[in-house]
């Protein structure tokens, strides 16, 4: 935590260490606050750090601090735990007045949650331990065969002082020397590290199950799960990194198109397949995803579902069903099969509720992507409205109606 240690070597070769003073951190938690326009006393400040690190305050701080009552560093915990402090430490924060960039400084200038910068690991460390552990990642380089390979995952040291691992995720060749390998571990540790710090950025949160413990969801037992938002959370199969779905919440859900298929588990929960129907959720719910991930997915869809991707890039999901794009996900039907029209409103007439006037637009405008698909109007009983019955032009009375058009956006590139 914000216990950052300094090591020396005696002359003997051990380190020794020192905890950082508690009076310090809290002068640069003042720092901090004051550069972005929040000035405060030592009370306050200290107060504030006291907060951050759950001492309650600065007194209790003091009698806990460099005693097994405080955290000693992040090397003890999972990077599900580090991730889960930092977010409530952002919270409190954000509560204090700074605004988001700044409590994201105040985090990681100052390093009130971790006792190390997140790249302060040295090829010495490794080459004399033979493994390094950063906010709950491992990297070590392993003997075999007359040369080494360097492996990484999620780890924490043990009460012996060992390496815990919890779970492998990468290996790499670590080269014929000693040396070579602890280099290798240390760009593996950095990497490993400084993507949890950028999902963190992202304000998100990645956490792996201990090993033997599984998320359960209605498309299989996944062992890992990112933390998108507090409504939506992906969750990976074992060995994976892109195989999983999303769960979202029972609100969450409630935004979900008409035509979106998902399975909704018995408390609610909404699980959409991540790779398939899930490409949808960066399209309709983008302030949760970033940049890239929306580029990504607006790219597959445009390829893999044009008339989904036109339907949703062109803005006209509201309130409706298309039978059209239930076919388009139908990997047995052609694109021929497809209706020749996809609804777009549908707008109930003042005459008893005896029939519907239904806007649609012509599927091959779509599928064909003009850059303003015409729009018609058909007339069709209240009855088959109620059953979504998918329009007929030879059976539905269209509406003459000059201008009905859409504007369509084609995907970013």
């Amino acid at each position: 935590m914000a216990l950052e240690e300094s090591r020396s070597e005696t002359s003997h070769g051990a380190s020794v260490t020192a905890l950082r003073n508690p009076h310090h951190v809290r002068h640069l938690v003042m720092v901090a606050l004051e550069r972005h326009g929040m000035p405060c006393d030592e009370a306050g400040a200290g107060d504030l750090l006291a907060s951050l690190l759950d001492a309650g305050d600065w007194s209790r701080l003091l009698d806990a601090w460099g005693t097994p009552a405080m955290p000693m560093d992040d090397l003890h915990m999972s990077a599900g735990a580090v991730a889960a402090r930092r977010s409530r430490q952002l919270e409190r924060l954000r509560a204090a007045g700074l605004v988001l960039a700044d409590a994201l400084e105040v985090i990681f200038q100052v390093h009130p949650t971790s006792s190390l910068p997140p790249l302060a690991v040295s090829e010495h460390e490794v080459d004399r331990a033979g493994f390094a552990i950063r906010d709950g990642f491992f990297a070590r380089m392993i003997a075999r065969g007359g040369s080494f390979v360097v492996d990484g995952g999620l780890g924490c040291r043990g009460a012996d002082g060992r390496l815990v691992v919890h779970a492998v995720t990468m290996e790499a060749d670590g080269g014929e020397s000693r040396s070579a390998a602890a280099a290798a571990a240390v760009s593996v540790l950095r990497m490993q590290v400084e993507e949890a710090r950028g999902r963190f950025l992202e304000r998100r949160s990645y956490y792996r199950l201990p090993r033997g413990g599984l998320f359960e969801t209605m498309s299989g037992s996944m062992d890992s799960v990112e933390v998108i938002s507090p409504i939506l959370v992906r969750a990976f199969m074992s060995d994976s990194s892109e195989a999983g779905c999303y769960v979202l919440d029972p609100h969450a859900a409630d935004g979900l198109p008409a035509f979106a298929v998902y399975e909704r588990h018995k408390d609610g929960r909404v699980f959409l397949d991540a790779d398939g129907m899930g490409l949808i959720l960066p399209m309709i719910r983008g302030e949760l995803f970033t940049e890239e991930e929306r580029r990504r997915a607006a790219s597959r869809l445009a390829d893999e579902r044009p008339l989904t991707y036109a339907v949703l890039a062109g803005g006209i999901v509201d309130r409706a069903n298309f039978p059209a794009l239930m076919m388009e996900w139908d990997d047995e039907a052609e694109l021929d099969d497809l209706p020749e029209f996809v609804t777009v409103q549908r707008m109930e007439t003042a005459d008893g509720g005896r029939s519907v006037i239904v806007m649609a637009v012509r599927t091959d405008d779509l599928l064909q992507r003009r850059d303003v698909a015409e729009g018609h109007l058909f007339k069709m009983s209240s009855a088959e409205f109620a059953r979504d019955v998918p329009i007929d032009p030879k059976r539905h009375l269209k509406i003459e109606a000059p201008g009905v058009a859409i504007a369509l956006v084609r995907p970013p590139t």
